[in-house]
C-alpha cells in the first residue's frame, strides 16, 4: 500500500543574488492527489522573510495547508498543524502570498477529500527576498 504521505519531487533554486533584492522563479510543479490522501512537497532550505507567491489551480476541491517542519511532523503523526503559514480550500484556482517567519523547510501539502476522484493541482511558486546574503536554498522529495 502507498504511503499516506507520499512526497512529489520538486528542485528548486530559490536565491538569485544581485546588489538588489533576489528574486526567483517561477517555478511549477503538479501533484496528483489520489482520493482521500495528502501529497505534500518539501520546499527546503528557505531564509528567514523570503515572500512566497503562490498561483494554484485544480480539477476539484482539494485543501492546501502551507506548514514549517514542526507542524509538518504533526501531521504526519495524524495531529492537527497548530499553526500553519496558510490553509485553504481551492476549487478551480487560488492565489497567495507568505512570508517565511524563519528560515527553515517548508511543505505545501495537498488534501484531496473526495471519496472517488483523484485531483490534479498545479501550483506555480514565484520567490522573492531583500536578503543580500548568499545562499543555495533547495527543494526535493523527503524520504
Amino acid at each position: 500500500m502507498r504511503r499516506r504521505a507520499f512526497l512529489a519531487g520538486l528542485v528548486l533554486v530559490l536565491v538569485a543574488r544581485d546588489s538588489g533584492a533576489g528574486v526567483k522563479g517561477p517555478f511549477t510543479l503538479t501533484v496528483n492527489a489520489e482520493p482521500r490522501r495528502f501529497k505534500a512537497v518539501r520546499l527546503q532550505h528557505l531564509p528567514k522573510d523570503a515572500t512566497l507567491k503562490f498561483d494554484v489551480r485544480s480539477n476539484g476541491v482539494v485543501t492546501l495547508t502551507l506548514l514549517d517542519g514542526g507542524d509538518y511532523a504533526r501531521l504526519k503523526k495524524r495531529a492537527q498543524p497548530q499553526h500553519p503559514l496558510f490553509a485553504g480550500q481551492i476549487e478551480t484556482r487560488l492565489a497567495f502570498s507568505v512570508k517565511t517567519p524563519s528560515a527553515g523547510d517548508y511543505f505545501v501539502v495537498v488534501l484531496n477529500n473526495s471519496a472517488t476522484e483523484a485531483r490534479e493541482v498545479v501550483v506555480t511558486v514565484t520567490a522573492a527576498t531583500d536578503d543580500r546574503r548568499p545562499s543555495s536554498p533547495s527543494g526535493g522529495p523527503e524520504t
